[in-house]
């Protein structure tokens, strides 16, 4: 049986086709006015709908519900406050090649438009498509899609649009597993776009391109199955952009390239080989002056990086190649870098800089730099200061490191190789420098610099020694080393240009400095051993 029904109309009118169970089944329907209602609903074999509506507010529902060998559906709406929705389901039943079985292409150029499609092929691994695309502004799609190697495609040219996507799982759909669906959605304008994305279970793709200002994208995939595989792409060019991706399965990888100013990206990735880049090129505006570059890449289980980028020429990279590791960024200043490796497991990094670090020449970059390769270990560094420097390693496990720089040109480097060390830099004044190096274990060091141009240098490959150094002058300098084990060494210099050299090579001894002059020397050996 075949039908085939045209209806011209310029006001209020409702179109219904009966259902039909036989072959080949055609409906089309034409509208001109304002108002109008079409509803088709088909079910039989190869089934096909066009729905043609030229006014406002109009409305156009299809229902290929339990079509079998698919169904192809489409709908064109050229006005303004019109609403598509298309429902196609088929169980595959009859149905036995690899091309696609339904069909729904949903076309609107209008504003204030809304597109709603879901289609459903369960029990069978027999492909959907789903094709919308809206023209004007102020537009929403839906697209909802169950089963097996989906595919949606949202097209969106203006501003202040929606686009909403699900794929897969409903209980991984009678056994298939629910996998390899498929995702693009490409919103342009000149802001106020939102994108989303949910995928479940495996092997799916999810790509968005924002091209406005404003723009959000928000991706979710899972992959708890037989195996992962799973992939998201999200690219924004404007200001003020967010991504957000998550991804739960295993052998994942996410990539966030975005333009313009304000960018901010946040990927969280749980399971086995996870892999995240994000990109952030921000350029100028009156909120804004800056671009930011985030490469994150985990390989492991239970990883999580966190990167917040709302500088100019800031760079974050992000490698965590072990199990349980978490990697928190945060840079709000100028031209600051930031890389960290943990190669261990259960170690911990937290960056925050907010100064500036786009200097003329090498010395004068804001540099943050952290290698964690032992397990158990933390590191927390916060750069508030212009142009400040800090490299952090630490290769032995349950190791903990604290710098804090709030001031002009400063320098510190803490190594710790040991177990169980402790490190303290605090650095207020100018043109400061640190270096800590701690290869025993249990040991302690604490350096507070609050002075100009002060260096100070600990060097504790014993067990279980402590040392303090405070600066408060200018031109001065301390060297410490204890070789040996359960040594305490404090050094207080508080005047102009003032040295002071502790040795410690054997157990248990005690050392205390006091400098407040100017020009003094305090040399202490004892036990042995040299610095």
């Amino acid at each position: 049986m075949k039908k085939t029904i045209l209806t011209s109309v310029s006001a209020i009118a409702l179109f219904a086709a009966a259902p039909a169970f036989a072959d080949d089944n055609t409906s089309t329907v034409t509208q001109s006015g304002n108002g109008s209602q079409a509803h088709v609903s088909q079910a039989g074999e190869d089934s096909n709908s066009d729905v043609i509506q030229g006014g406002n507010s109009n409305s156009a529902t299809v229902n290929q519900d339990g079509s079998l060998i698919g169904a192809d559906s489409s709908i064109n709406q050229s006005g303004n406050g019109n609403d598509a929705t298309v429902t196609q389901s088929d169980d595959g039943d009859n149905y036995w090649g690899y091309d696609t079985i339904n069909f729904s292409t949903v076309d609107q150029s209008g504003d204030d438009n809304s597109a709603t499609v879901s289609q459903d092929t369960a029990t069978y691994d027999v492909p959907s498509s789903s094709n919308i695309n809206q023209s004007g502004s102020s537009n929403n799609a839906d697209v909802t899609q169950v089963d097996d190697t989906q595919t949606s495609s949202i097209g969106q040219s203006s501003y202040g649009n929606i686009a909403t996507v699900s794929q897969g799982d409903l209980g991984k759909v009678a056994g298939d597993l629910s996998y390899g669906n498929s995702s693009y959605i490409t919103q342009g304008g000149d802001g106020g776009n939102t994108a989303a994305v949910s995928q479940t279970n495996l092997q799916n793709l999810s790509w968005i391109d924002q091209g406005g200002y404003a723009n959000d994208a928000t991706v979710s995939q899972g992959g708890n199955g037989v195996s992962g595989g799973n992939a998201s792409y999200v690219t924004q060019e404007g200001a003020m952009n967010t991504a957000g991706v998550g991804q739960f399965g295993t052998y994942n990888s996410s990539t966030v390239d975005q333009w313009t100013d304000g960018n901010v990206a946040n990927v969280s990735q749980t399971g086995n080989d996870n892999g995240s880049t994000v990109n952030q090129y921000a350029g100028y505006s009156d909120s804004f002056e800056g671009s930011g570059t985030a490469n994150v890449t985990q390989v492991g289980n239970y990883n999580g990086s966190g990167v917040e980028q709302s500088g100019r020429a800031d760079s974050a990279t992000i490698e965590q190649l072990a199990n349980s590791n978490n990697s928190t960024v945060t840079q709000s200043g100028e031209g600051d870098s930031v890389k960290v490796s943990q190669t261990g497991n259960g170690n911990g990094s937290t960056v925050t800089q907010s100064g500036l670090g786009d200097g003329i020449w090498a010395a004068y970059y804001g540099i943050a730099d952290v290698t964690q390769s032992g397990n158990g270990n933390s590191s927390s560094l916060t750069q508030s200061g212009d142009y400040d420097q800090t490299f952090v390693n630490q290769s032995g496990n349950g190791n903990g490191s604290s710098v804090s720089q709030s001031a002009y040109l400063n320098y510190a480097s803490v190594g710790q190789y040991g177990n169980g060390d402790s490190s303290l830099v605090t650095q207020g004044g100018d043109y400061d420098s640190a270096y800590v190096t701690q290869g025993g274990n249990g040991n302690g060091s604490e350096v507070n610099q609050g002075g100009f141009d002060e260096g100070a240098s600990v060097y504790q490959p014993g067990n279980g020694n402590s040392s303090d150094v405070e600066q408060t002058g200018s031109f001065e300098y301390a060297s410490v080393g204890q070789y040996g084990n359960g040594n305490t060494s404090t050094v207080g210099q508080s005047g102009i240009s003032n040295q002071a050299y502790v040795t410690q090579g054997s157990n248990g001894n005690t050392s205390a400095v006091t400098q407040g002059g100017s020009g003094n020397l305090a040399v202490v050996n004892q036990g042995g051993g040299s610095f």
